[in-house]
């Protein structure tokens, strides 16, 4: 039975406290230590970041920086900055309406709702960036597709007449 005093040679019975000395009865089952956990890599290695912008029909557009929609303002002809960077930037021109009328990559015509045809598509992708550190490189992709509108004109004879319009879609991916 348990002694309230430690005793100086070991018990053979189990005590409220550990004696000095080792028993010869086994103890519990030891816990075993966790397994080893993947080794750390370099600092950001291979570390990609990823965004969307978006614009669309008479312009709605989504920027980078934030999931709220927010509507355009401007006049036919005018032209706007989706993206911009000292070696590419893309834009598109209202139309007639205020639709997205043409898209352009670092000036160069990328698409034309002249063009259109419903669900035509156009891409183009550039990786022409000057890359300072911590920058590894840089990747921009611009898409487009044409719609017609708006909404419910074709079935609607009371409504505005048809019209196509250009939908644009910059991602861009940097890489550290």
């Amino acid at each position: 039975s348990p002694t309230k005093k430690p005793t100086h040679s070991p018990t053979t019975s189990p005590t409220e406290s550990p004696t000095k000395k080792p028993t010869h009865s086994p103890t519990a089952t030891p816990t075993l230590a966790p397994p080893p956990t993947v080794a750390p890599t370099g600092d950001f290695e291979d570390c990609e970041c990823e965004a969307e912008c978006y614009a669309w029909a008479d312009p709605w557009m989504e920027s980078f920086e934030s999931n709220e929609v927010f509507s355009v303002k401007g006049e036919e002809g005018s032209v706007h900055l989706m993206y911009d960077f000292p070696t590419q930037n893309v834009t598109f021109t209202m139309g007639e309406r205020h639709f997205i009328s043409e898209v352009r990559v670092s000036g160069e015509l990328l698409a034309s709702s002249e063009d259109c045809k419903l669900g035509k598509q156009a891409y183009t992708n550039t990786t022409d960036f000057e890359n300072k550190y911590p920058m590894l490189s840089q990747f921009m992709a611009v898409s487009t597709e044409c719609g017609y509108g708006p909404k419910g004109c074709l079935d609607n004879p009371d409504m505005a007449p048809c019209l196509h319009y250009l939908n644009v879609k910059v991602l861009k991916k940097n890489k550290y």
